[in-house]
């Protein structure tokens, strides 16, 4: 029995057809009809790229070419639409040429790719895949080529609450998760790594709701799904919890936020201070520099008496004697460390300022008090001019705001071996805001004061690394408590 090479092209199951070098189609076998549409009906009319209509038709025109040109026989796989059902069908593609150096004709042989075709059915995934996915911790979606839900794991319905039966079959675009005024981001985001065919995974910070209303920050990732040949089959959309990472960026954007402004606040701060300072400095001197200037002149009138003269000598060496006290104390607050420390006795340094107050005190008829354990050697370490001269001033105050008939109670004990000095007056006491202000610079609550004694005497006490504790009740008196560091006895 003798079978023609024609007879072997008809029974052939896949699709054969032949065409001339310029491409009209001179021959198609019935799977070729099957496949491709009525082809031989067109035979002798028809060009090959009117039946294989295709995005890859660009790939199909350029291995025909080399075919036609160079002779070379070609195969690779592309993907074509069904002429009789518009589906999508992967093609294992052979050019080969018929004929001599130059071919005469070109034969296509189309064999349907069956380990490809599967995976065309978004719902046939691959299983191992499929086992991953769901197997994922972070919510995943699978996405086919038109943007529709074709899979979506167990972590997406647990972290988020939709179910299957809610996303599968569904654009990505009406996914329950996606918050309404969301949508337009996630439309322009699908639409651009789409156009892009695939070329790179893209990612976004968005947000997802559940089914409860409750919003999560997520990392969205969109990743191309590829086949052997390279096309793109479907998209994984993977989303990451990203919330709680968002809410400790922003902590840490809120503290490094009120970092800075403490910062600048200290600078303001530092800056009114020194502010403060010189208008208070200038103010201070220029007032005896004002009044010992207005002697100078009085004194060049040749018609006063010498009485006068003296008297008004008298008076500018004392306004000079004020403006430069005023400057030792603004030095002391600057400098208020110590040239020459010594260990200090603090109970006989006390009863030699009690000494140096009383007659003071007397005047403005305030009783003294002072207690001490005479039985015990408290020791500080410090120098006893400046010690004075902090300890003076803050008595000094004490025995200013209380009226006449009150008391000044200074009591001395030891407590956790640390010496505690103790000053209580029974006088008009502060508030909560006086006290906030204490010790700054020229804050008084004098008429005359200027806010540079108790300003000085805190930073001589902080500089014997002392700690003041004030306490104080408008109309009943202030305490003070003056903690000093132990001073280890010699051996």
């Amino acid at each position: 029995m003798v079978i023609t090479f024609e007879q072997l092209l008809k029974r052939n199951p896949d699709a054969v057809f032949v065409t001339s070098p310029d491409g009209a189609i001179v021959y198609a076998n019935p799977a070729a009809d099957e496949l491709l549409g009525e082809v031989s009906a067109g035979v002798g009319h028809a060009h090959f790229r009117d039946v294989l209509r295709s995005e890859q038709f660009e790939m199909l025109r350029y291995y025909f070419g080399r075919v036609v040109e160079r002779g070379e026989a070609h195969v690779f796989d592309m993907e074509v639409r069904s002429g009789r059902t518009g589906a999508p069908v992967e093609l294992h593609v052979q050019l080969v040429p018929l004929g001599d150096e130059r071919p005469s004709f070109v034969s296509f042989c189309l064999r349907i790719a069956a380990d490809r075709e599967e995976r065309a059915n978004p719902k046939a995934l691959d299983a191992i895949g499929a086992s991953f996915i769901e197997s994922h911790s972070d919510p995943i979606l699978v996405l086919d080529r038109n943007a529709t839900i074709a899979l979506s794991n167990g972590s997406f319905s647990k972290l988020l609450g939709w179910r299957k039966d809610q996303l599968e079959g569904f654009h990505i675009l009406q996914c329950p998760s996606i918050p309404p005024y969301l949508v337009p981001q996630m439309q322009e985001f699908v639409a651009r790594v789409f156009a892009g065919g695939g070329d790179e995974t893209a990612t976004m910070e968005t947000i997802r709701v559940t089914d409860r209303g409750k919003e999560y920050q997520m990392l969205l990732t969109l990743t191309p799904v590829r086949d052997r040949a390279g096309i793109v089959r479907y998209w994984a959309v993977h989303l990451r919890d990203i919330t709680k990472r968002k809410l400790l960026e922003e902590r840490l954007k809120q503290l490094e936020f009120e970092q800075a402004l403490e910062h600048e606040l200290r600078e303001l701060e530092h800056l009114k201070t020194v502010s403060q300072l010189a208008a208070s400095i200038s103010h201070e001197v220029r007032n005896p520099l004002t009044v010992t200037r207005g002697f100078m002149q009085m004194l060049k009138d040749s018609s006063l008496d010498e009485e006068k003269k003296r008297r008004y000598f008298a008076l500018s060496l004392e306004e000079l004697d004020r403006a430069e006290r005023i400057i030792t104390d603004f030095l002391t607050f600057a400098r208020p460390s110590f040239e020459q420390p010594e260990r200090l006795e603090l109970q006989a340094e006390l009863e030699r300022i009690v000494e140096v107050i009383m007659p003071y005190a007397s005047m403005e008829n305030i009783a003294v008090e002072l207690a001490a354990p005479s039985e015990q050697r408290l020791i500080v370490f410090g120098e006893g001019k400046k010690l004075h001269q902090a300890l003076i001033n803050m008595m000094k105050n004490g025995i200013e705001a209380t009226e006449a008939g009150g008391m000044l109670s200074i009591r001395l004990e030891s407590i956790n071996g640390r010496p505690v000095l103790k000053l209580e007056d029974t006088g008009r006491g502060m508030d909560e805001e006086q006290l906030r202000k204490l010790g700054t610079p020229y804050y008084t609550t004098k008429a005359k004061g200027t806010g540079l004694g108790t300003m000085v005497a805190f930073s001589i006490l902080k500089a014997m690394r002392a700690e003041i504790e004030i306490d104080s009740v408008p109309g009943r008196g202030t305490r003070i408590t003056v903690t000093f560091p132990p001073v280890p006895e010699l051996p």
